[in-house]
């Protein structure tokens, strides 16, 4: 109690009348009063006009006193105008004008809290009342300190950019901190992606993304975490990536006008209008899900330009490989024959479709030896992926084809298949630095690796 009589004196307000009970001069209003070792606080404010004439009015609506036991540390509770700390926090949980609350009422008869319509109070207990102030206190420190972070992260940032100031990076945030920024993006309101996009940009994207990646490889996470990673992304996201690989397998013209083509070029590519033909939906669909598809690539980037007399002048995809090899991959259509009867030697031979392919292939592959990447940052980006030397040593896939169409006329079903088959692998194993795959391979691939995994 002498800590808040102190305190009601550094108001120095003049109009107090100090005695067992404080008042205010020439009114009625009572700021303190003190009976049986309880004591009544009202929340007051003086105001001043330009007149010099003095007004003393409630500080808050609707909310008048506050009573507590005289032993009752009070200061705790009270902001130096000797009005009720964190006051509009507290008033989102009692809402003090809904409930028509005009006192606070701190008593130890009960355990928590409670409202007491009748008496128009909120009564509450003492070590209630001292952990809820205490808590948002520290809520409103933590909040100064994230304040001072993000201004020295965000000031270091500016200085290296403009100023060429080079600072020794730290990890500013503490224990706890960052489950503010996962909270709030884990709301159950954020159900697709663009909802996710919405406070996201390509930065924020990269840096979640290597630092997901960082505490894969770190071990920070825990076991059942990266189980669930591998359920996710083997067990459901292959699962439906090969579904929809082996829809656009079912489709058996390169007319794109059929409900079906439409349904499943949907699945795609949202606009469907951006595909006019069979061989966009294969590229748009390895342009989505590749990395899932061949699974020794670190980095792929899709039509590159290089400097070729080729009328196409890019592949459709380069890729880094795990070990610092580069790959050139071509995508072509599941309808597409790769080889061709020759009837004087009872044998086949490559297509002429398959033939054009090796050759563009084959331009790609020395133009990026040569190192005749149109776009410098992008030349620099790649030879930035690939180990020393192995630009000058690329692979090429060719990606074509389906069981169904290796030779024009014959089925699975048909004896001359094994034929076929043979003369197929033959000629593919002979190519040098070209591995040529057909659709269904690929696919059969990726089912075999899902299924190994998930044992």
């Amino acid at each position: 109690m002498e800590e808040l009589l102190q305190q009601i004196q550094n108001l120095e307000w003049p109009e107090l009348q100090i005695a067992n009970n404080i008042t205010i001069q020439n009114s009625d209003k009572i700021l303190l009063s003190r009976n049986n070792g309880i004591a009544d606080l009202y929340f007051l404010k003086r105001k001043e006009n330009e007149e010099g004439e003095v007004n003393f009015v409630n500080a808050f609506t609707g909310l008048e006193k506050i009573t507590f036991p005289i032993d009752f540390p009070i200061q705790k509770v009270l902001k130096k105008d000797l009005t009720l700390k964190h006051y509009t926090l507290l008033n989102e949980v009692f809402k003090f004008t809904t409930n028509h609350i005009d006192s606070v009422l701190i008593t130890a008869e009960i355990d928590e809290y409670e409202i007491r319509n009748t008496q128009r109070a909120l009564a509450i207990n003492p070590n209630a009342i001292l952990k809820i102030l205490d808590s948002y206190s520290s809520f409103y420190e933590q909040a100064k300190s994230y304040s001072n972070k993000y201004l020295n992260y965000k000031a270091s940032v500016f200085q290296r950019s403009y100023f060429g100031i080079e600072k020794e990076k730290k990890t500013l945030s503490s224990k706890g901190e960052f489950n503010f920024v996962i909270d709030r993006f884990n709301l159950e309101t954020k159900k697709n992606k663009t909802d996710f996009e919405r406070y996201l940009n390509e930065n924020d994207l990269n840096a979640l993304q290597e630092l997901s990646l960082k505490m894969i490889q770190k071990e920070v996470f825990g076991t059942d975490f990266l189980t669930k990673l591998n359920d996710y992304f083997i067990k459901v996201r292959l699962e439906d990536i090969i579904k929809l690989g082996r829809e656009i397998l079912n489709l058996k013209s390169s007319s794109l006008t059929t409900a079906t083509a439409k349904k499943t070029i949907k699945k795609v590519e949202s606009d469907g209008r951006k595909i006019r033909q069979l061989e966009s939906v294969w590229q748009r669909y390895f342009e989505n899900y590749l990395s899932f598809l061949i699974f020794s690539y670190q980095k792929l980037y899709p039509k590159i330009e290089l400097n070729v007399t080729l009328q196409k002048k890019y592949p459709d995809f380069i890729g880094i490989n795990h070990f610092g090899g580069v790959d050139i991959i071509e995508i072509k259509t599941h309808l597409k024959h790769v080889v061709t009867k020759d009837l004087s030697h009872d044998n086949y031979a490559f297509s002429s479709e398959l033939s054009k392919a090796i050759i563009q292939t084959i331009n790609y592959m020395d133009a990026l030896i040569q190192e005749k990447i149109k776009k410098k940052a992008q030349k620099d980006d790649i030879k930035g992926e690939i180990l020393e030397g192995n630009i000058y040593r690329p692979r090429g896939i060719i990606i074509i084809s389906s069981y169904d169409q290796l030779a024009k006329g014959v089925k699975t079903t048909d004896a001359e298949f094994k034929k076929i088959q043979r003369d197929f692998t033959k000629l593919r194993n002979g190519l040098h630095n070209i591995q040529i795959l057909t659709f269904d391979e690929l696919l059969n691939m990726a089912e075999n690796y899902k299924n190994n995994i998930v044992k």
